[in-house]
């Protein structure tokens, strides 16, 4: 395929028909995880948010069964009792011992996050994850509230609102029109294409 083909093709994709009938999926096998890892993830927001935060740095199916091993290893999900856990403590948890393996490569970033996302999630939404994304919300403005999560950016909150549409059943408005979650790789290939072109004093993408 030529240079040409490709600025063609992408000039000319669509947007997918909107959901009109967003639909809860019966589980979650096709993600390679679990049935009980996606039976949590499907009927358990907190869970479901807490699992896009341990998205960083590692394989997406050991970040999405996190959450379940976690609660094994605690005894529950409480955000209460998160949010007043010490981070050491925590970072204890997920790093595991000789006979649990860690829950992720930085045990402390995630326990500081995890417990800055309980706080938030008692202050602003009621302890529950899901008044994030009411049915009927604006997807731009659920996909801002995820923004405001630490360990939770651009491309994430975005994989998340398609998420919450194509799997959760959750109705937003206009998700088909989320922005495109901008990296490196994306800008690379939009500025080989010439679909957009570099602002003065930007930093270069290296080829």
């Amino acid at each position: 395929m030529t240079m040409n083909e490709v600025v063609r093709d992408m000039l000319a994709y669509k947007q997918p028909p909107p959901i009109d009938r967003p639909m809860l999926a019966k589980n979650l096998d096709s993600w390679g995880i679990a049935r009980e890892v996606g039976d949590l993830l499907l009927y358990n927001p907190n869970a479901l948010l807490f699992s896009t935060i341990f998205n960083y740095l590692i394989r997406y199916e050991k970040a999405l069964e996190a959450p379940f091993k976690l609660a094994l290893r605690l005894g529950h999900l409480d955000v209460r009792r998160l949010a007043k856990m010490r981070q050491k403590d925590l970072t204890k948890h997920i790093r595991g011992d000789q006979t649990v393996h860690s829950l992720h490569r930085f045990p402390t970033v995630i326990a500081g996050r995890l417990i800055a996302a309980s706080k938030l999630l008692l202050r602003k939404y009621g302890g529950n994850a899901a008044n994030i994304w009411p049915n009927g919300e604006s997807a731009t403005e659920v996909v801002s509230r995820l923004d405001e999560f630490k360990g939770i950016g651009q491309k994430l909150s975005r994989l998340m609102g398609r998420v919450l549409v194509a799997y959760l059943g959750v109705t937003l408005v206009n998700w088909q029109e989320l922005d495109i979650a901008v990296d490196r790789h994306v800008a690379r290939v939009f500025l080989r294409t010439g679909l957009v072109i570099r602002s003065p004093g930007t930093y270069p993408v290296s080829d």
